[in-house]
């Protein structure tokens, strides 16, 4: 969780790069990762706090539940981890790619993250497989 949040500092720095790059812009690379920081930084670290308390609640139950025997108990843990990398990293996604090209608040990105996972629900929901299906190759 505390891993997230570190990330998400650098990442808010490198955004305000990548969005100069993006639309032309000249930079200075410690100025703008600087100034990145300032004006992304909080709502990125608000995120990454939401996504990673929920990350641990999913990676606790799968710890919790691979240690029982029961089969409905590995259909618990498998749909935990469906609904994670399905519902809500595709939420913390969008937000933080609304973080750096809106101002928005932080309740209100995850708010425009949910709206677009779920207008465009089939197109998330194939990327979603296609891009973390990796993770269930143990399964």
């Amino acid at each position: 969780m505390i891993c997230f949040m570190i990330f998400s500092i650098g990442l808010a720095g490198v955004s305000r790069v990548m969005q100069n790059l993006v639309y032309g812009n000249g930079f200075v690379f410690r100025v703008d990762f600087a100034f990145g920081i300032k004006n992304n930084g909080k709502r990125f670290v608000i995120t990454a706090l939401i996504l990673g308390v929920l990350n641990f609640f999913v990676q606790f139950n799968s710890l919790y539940f691979s240690q029982a025997s029961s089969f409905i108990f590995q259909v618990i843990r498998f749909f935990a981890k469906c609904l994670f990398f399905i519902f809500i990293l595709p939420i913390g996604l969008f937000s933080v790619s609304n973080h750096v090209t809106y101002k928005m608040t932080a309740g209100e990105c995850l708010s425009n993250g949910y709206k677009c996972t779920f207008v465009r629900f089939l197109f998330t929901f194939i990327f979603s497989i296609l891009f973390y299906g990796i993770t269930f190759i143990e399964w």
